[in-house]
Order: C-alpha cells, then sequence, then structure tokens
C-alpha cells in the first residue's frame, strides 16, 4: 500500500528488485479450496515495507488459528517459505506448502550432473531415536566417524574422513568443509528441512503443479488494490491505513458473495412447480 509520503510519518522507503517503494506492505489470505462455492479472504495485515515474509508467517497462522480459520495447507510464495516457517507452521498443524530457496536457484541447474549439493543429499535418519538426526553417508557412501551438537551454536557437527573427502570427486560440490585434520559438515534442523522442500520442488512436477495454486494470489491482490481501494493509503498513520485494507477486504468479500448469490439466482431450478 502506498503512502503519501512525507505526509505519513509511519511509511518507510524499500526496494523491490529495481523499483523504489514507499509506503507500507499489505499481507492478504484467502481461500482455495475447489469445493467451496465461493472464495473469501480470511486475513489481512499492514506492515512497514521492510517487514519481510518470513517474519509475517507465523503471524498469519496465528490469526488464522485464532479466528478460526486454521487450514490443512497453505500455500505461499518463495518469500515466505524456508526451513524456519515450514516447522513452525507444522508445529500448529499447518502444512506450509511452496518453494525455498537452496544451492540450485532454478530447475535447470538442479537436474544438472554437477549441481551443488546439500544435507538433503546426505542419507539422514530424523526418526533416529538420539538428540540429533543421524548421518548414515554422505553422497559417496562414506559414514561420518563421529558427531556431536555444538554447544556454542547448537548446531548438529558430523565430522567424516579428511583423506577420504580430499580425493571424493564431489569435494567441490560438497557442504562438507575438508580440514587439515577431519572434515566437517554442519547444520540444524531449519536448514535440513529447508533443503528438503527445495529437493522436493525441485524434483516432483506433480508437488510444483500443487503449489501453482498459490499464482491464483495475484488476482486477489490486483482486486483488493485497484477495485477496492488498496493501492493507496488515505491516512497519515499506519493504525489507520491498517484500518482501510480491513475495510476493503471486506468490500471485496462482500462482492464475491452478492457475485456468487447473484450468480445462483440466475440458474433455473428444477422440481416441483405450480401454477
Amino acid at each position: 500500500m502506498c503512502s503519501t509520503y512525507p505526509h505519513n510519518t509511519d511509511a518507510v522507503y524499500t526496494r523491490k528488485r529495481d523499483q523504489k517503494v514507499v509506503g507500507h506492505k499489505a499481507f492478504v489470505t484467502e481461500t482455495c479450496d475447489p469445493e467451496n462455492p465461493v472464495q473469501m479472504i480470511t486475513d489481512v495485515n499492514l506492515e512497514a515495507a521492510t517487514h519481510s515474509d518470513a517474519k509475517e508467517n507465523p503471524k498469519i497462522d496465528e490469526r488464522l488459528i485464532e479466528a478460526d480459520f486454521k487450514p490443512e495447507t497453505r500455500y505461499s510464495d518463495a518469500g515466505f517459505v524456508n526451513g524456519e516457517t515450514i516447522l513452525k507452521s507444522a508445529g500448529e498443524g499447518i502444512d506450509l506448502a511452496g518453494p525455498s530457496s537452496g544451492r540450485s536457484q532454478s530447475i535447470e541447474n538442479f537436474e544438472k550432473e554437477e549441481r551443488p549439493l546439500d544435507t538433503a543429499d546426505f542419507g539422514i535418519d530424523v526418526y533416529a531415536d538420539t538428540e540429533q538426526p543421524v548421518v548414515l553417508s554422505c553422497p559417496k557412501g562414506h559414514q561420518p566417524i563421529d558427531q556431536k551438537i555444538s554447544s556454542r551454536t547448537g548446531k548438529f557437527v558430523y565430522h567424516f574422513d579428511q583423506k577420504k573427502c580430499v580425493v571424493c570427486q564431489f569435494a567441490s560440490r560438497c557442504p562438507v568443509k575438508i580440514g587439515k585434520r577431519v572434515s566437517t559438515l554442519t547444520f540444524d534442523d531449519k536448514q535440513h528441512a529447508g533443503a528438503i522442500r527445495h529437493h522436493r520442488y525441485m524434483s516432483d512436477p506433480d508437488y510444483r503443479k500443487e503449489c501453482a495454486i498459490r499464482s491464483g494470489a495475484e488476482n486477489l491482490v490486483n482486486e483488493v488494490a485497484n477495485s477496492h481501494g488498496g493501492r493507496k493509503s488515505r491516512h497519515k498513520t499506519e493504525k489507520r491505513s491498517r484500518l482501510q485494507l480491513t475495510f476493503s477486504a471486506i468490500g471485496c468479500n462482500l462482492k464475491r458473495y452478492l457475485n456468487y448469490m447473484g450468480q445462483s439466482a440466475q440458474k433455473p431450478t428444477i422440481g416441483v412447480v405450480r401454477q
């Protein structure tokens, strides 16, 4: 939502690609169940333009749960999805679906034989009855010589035979850091969850097709912004701009419902009649 800066003292500058943005960032969530006769907006919020999507993600879950709109699956774009948000949403019983960034930045790069490797390429038992996941083997099939949890960072640390890693054909692509005496792999559960999602999205066309349902939200953004006054704030404070966005969403929902009722009334009804 753009603001008439400097009249709105809460507005801030930021950049999106090559475009400079002044104002606030709007977050809008709608239903997308094909069984619904009409899709409705279930959550809206307004934050500073510099507010990241990943930080907003758990707040969206909290508001949906509080409003009794908790979904089984919530489809989001890449800005909302990373290892941390995947795990946080899972903790609330919500499957956060969408692409997560990884070392391969595109599907074409992921399919190359010489692509960079990550923890999802390792054989890891995350269900092992231990304090940390058990690394069964590296992509080459070598097993770690020991493992521990770092007392300083809390991350999982795995050591591999340095001599084997030095001559390994995957050394230049592997996330294992080769030292003078040992080779070390370090990660946490968030990094591993992000890597798993990255692999799934890049390698599974059916999952990508499922996640593509999120693209329909672009029409929602256009509808709220251009048809219901959500593009530009008429107020001088963030609080009042947030209220304006809420009324825009209410107006959008009302229009959708009235359109649905109008279409339903036009359909002929076959049944008992009288003359």
